[in-house]
């Protein structure tokens, strides 16, 4: 069998090899196993609200609205904090041992949660949740991008919403057909089973190079690959990463202010954190967490389980879509249509209510079917494209460093629509509020056209010179 090799100069990535891409696939969806989990975390406020608040609590009394507000909070809040803490576990100690630490971190937040006896313990134990979330979110996409090989490597890392999503799915499913008590059985065993599986999986190539461990990042390229030991696909590899690891070795000790004098990570890091902040404030999260205050606004009258249930469901044919199209298309084009989408649907969801406070009916089916399409939009681009486009712009030598306070701030912003969304709906009236979605999304679609090279099947180097040249 001939294998077709494409070298990065400093040896990152090797592309085109004649083997299989099912190991990738598998590693892949496993690790997403944090994000799943998280999912679940993520989930758990909609259906678990109205359990907390009703007469019939598990808690020793019904928790407030202020108690569940930051249950639902909090958890940005500690995850915000602690994300440069992973960047560096995972730069000292490999990625798989910060996934571990993750999903034990995990199983320490629901099995407080499974204790928890008042609001507060509650609150707590969401805040751990929190610490968990910042490691998913720092480690997955990294570490998918340093085993995917470049035809696979959008594809891969699109797994991270549709896990999620798929995780969000479950608990309203549960939520809403099972008991409180029964519900937590089911979720606590999760991330001890998932920590365990995952002492099964390799460590991340571009690691193991960097250890020096030439043996260990044989067999794990050979198993990534397809590939036996001693074919050459596996031998080139092998020498392009040890090599890429020498290169970074020999270029001086970096610090955050050398990165951010470079130019072009300065122009990097200024994209990813556009796109974070159009990600964050872009509407979506708070249309999803305030479903149901919405769909009063908007007068539409639906049962509760089917709009608790619809929104996973649009959010997982998005990252589906995400999945299939973001290699074929490549990453500019989607976030650029899925940016302007969820933009010309809040002008839309705007114009509506405004209206209707002026005594003009609309058909009762529209705002939804808006909601459904802004929604859907959000998680086929605008929610994983940040993540694809931070973990394969930056080059080793950096991106575990500069990923983490990155993602600090992306979880700091999704705080703030959070806890912002509500009051100034109130004070400016919840239409302007939609027109100020629509114009951040419209930002991010216009700073798309103009900032973001296509990334699709590019090595770092190639990335990097794109942002050279922009």
């Amino acid at each position: 069998m001939s294998t077709n090799i494409k070298m990065q100069e400093k040896g990152e990535t090797i592309t085109a090899l004649k083997g299989s891409t099912c190991s990738q696939w598998l590693t892949a969806i496993l690790v997403n196993g944090v994000m799943f989990i998280y999912g679940v975390g993520a989930g758990w406020g909609s259906p678990m609200g109205k359990v907390l608040q009703g007469p019939d609590t598990p808690m020793d009394k019904p928790i407030t609205a202020e108690e569940l507000s930051w249950c639902v909070s909090i958890v940005a809040l500690t995850a915000g904090f602690i994300s440069p803490f992973y960047s560096m576990l995972a730069d000292k100690y490999g990625r798989r041992t910060a996934l571990i630490l993750v999903s034990f971190v995990q199983l320490v937040a629901w099995t407080m949660t499974f204790f928890s006896t008042t609001g507060w313990h509650l609150i707590v134990s969401r805040a751990v949740c929190g610490i968990a979330n910042a490691g998913a979110y720092v480690i997955t996409p990294m570490y998918i991008r340093e085993i995917s090989e470049d035809h696979i490597r959008g594809s891969l890392g699109s797994l991270v919403s549709l896990l999620q999503n798929i995780g969000i799915l479950s608990m309203f499913v549960m939520g809403t057909y099972l008991n409180y008590n029964l519900t937590l059985w089911i979720i606590v065993p999760l991330p001890l089973l998932l920590m365990l599986a995952l002492f099964k999986a390799p460590e991340s190539p571009s690691f193991l190079a960097k250890q020096g461990k030439t043996k260990e990042l044989t067999s794990t390229v050979a198993y990534l690959r397809g590939l036996s030991k001693d074919s050459a696909g596996t031998q080139a590899e092998v020498k392009a990463l040890m090599n890429g690891a020498e290169y970074f070795k020999s270029l001086p000790d970096i610090t955050l202010y050398s990165i951010v004098k470079n130019r072009v990570y300065r122009k990097i890091i200024a994209l990813v954190v556009t796109m974070l902040t159009v990600q964050a404030l872009s509407g979506n999260f708070a249309v999803i967490s305030y479903a149901a205050i919405i769909m009063a606004e908007f007068k539409v009258t639906i049962n509760p389980d089917l709009q608790t249930m619809s929104f996973p469901v649009v959010m997982i044919a998005g990252a589906m879509v995400s999945m299939t199209f973001v290699e074929r298309f490549g990453r500019r084009p989607l976030m650029v249509t899925t940016a302007t989408t969820s933009s010309l649907c809040f002008v839309t969801l705007g114009t509506i209510m405004m209206l209707q406070q002026n005594g003009y009916s609309v058909p009762g089916w529209l705002p939804g079917v808006v909601i459904i399409v802004s929604v859907f939009s959000y998680s086929s681009g605008v929610a994983p494209l940040p993540y694809v486009v931070m973990a394969e712009s930056l080059n080793f030598q950096i991106r575990s460093r500069v990923m983490g306070y990155m993602l600090c701030y992306g979880w700091l912003m999704s705080f703030v629509q959070l806890k912002t969304f509500a009051p100034v709906s109130m004070m400016l009236g919840m239409h302007s509020t939609f027109f100020l979605f629509a114009v951040i999304n419209i930002v991010g679609a216009i700073v798309s056209v103009l900032f973001l090279p296509e990334t699709k099947g590019k090595t770092t180097e190639q990335i990097e010179e794109s942002f050279r040249n922009k």
